[in-house]
């Protein structure tokens, strides 16, 4: 329609074709959604995890100069719609969306009560896989105590159809024995299964699924302080986790 004009609505504004489409003449403003842990974070916090990106020459005569440094989370936003009122704190334009997350297409399998969520901290090279095998030994270890004896895992859509999908159907099964594994349908959705039951436990990495389903009543357990230990590098990824998701998540230690 000519003359039209358009409101942005977006979980972020650091990416570069974002940054573009907000340059566009006809973009008369934009609001932020919550889409993870970010949105916990304070500005301080942000800022060290997300620091501000400074752009490139090349980028700028690429894009016909209509990018800028770009910040993870712009200023100026008209709305910010969140899930919860601990995200994006300090933020006087919050809005928190009434029952945020949509019933469940599917109930969770009727044996299930444990669920494993994979982060694809492999897949973008910040752990070996490994390493996450050797740390998941520990986690099952824990669950066998815990009276656990069968666990459903789902894995992140970046690991669909890959070679480290493969990967960890041939050795998950080994690696958790005597603990049953079963593989969830790629098109679960796992926060509409902490909806439909709040008795889950859920068991993450680092996963912003750890918060969203703590939101909703299950208990959940992290692993990543066992890859710390195994792999310190990785502790830079996961240092500034948001407080909103420590106090709800139970840490295993190494020496548990």
């Amino acid at each position: 329609m000519a003359g039209a004009t358009f409101h942005l609505y977006t979980p972020q504004t650091h990416m570069r074709f974002v940054q573009a489409i907000l340059s566009h003449r006809r973009c008369c403003g934009f609001s932020l959604m919550e889409e993870g842990g970010a949105a916990y974070l304070t500005p301080s916090e942000l800022s060290e995890v997300y620091p501000q990106t400074r752009l490139r020459r090349g980028d700028a005569w690429r894009y016909r100069w209509r990018l800028r440094d770009a910040h993870f989370f712009e200023p100026g936003s008209d709305h910010v719609f969140a899930v919860s009122d601990e995200a994006f704190p300090g933020a006087s334009n919050r809005i928190v969306l009434p029952d945020a997350f949509a019933p469940a297409a599917h109930a969770p399998p009727p044996d299930c009560t444990t669920v494993l969520a994979f982060t694809p901290t492999m897949t973008t090279g910040r752990t070996e896989l490994d390493t996450e095998f050797k740390a998941l030994r520990k986690v099952f270890a824990y669950l066998r105590n815990e009276g656990v004896d069968t666990l459903h895992y789902k894995l992140h859509p970046i690991q669909f159809n890959s070679d480290e999908a493969r990967e960890i159907e041939d050795n998950l099964p080994t690696i958790a024995d005597p603990v049953r594994v079963v593989r969830l349908p790629d098109w679960y959705s796992l926060e509409g299964m902490a909806r439909a039951d709040s008795s889950l436990l859920f068991v993450v990495n680092r996963s912003s699924i750890g918060l969203y389903a703590s939101l909703l009543g299950c208990r959940v357990i992290s692993y990543s302080r066992l890859i710390d230990f195994l792999e310190p590098q990785f502790s830079g990824f996961t240092k500034n986790q948001p407080e909103a998701l420590l106090r709800r998540m139970h840490f295993l230690e190494p020496e548990s």
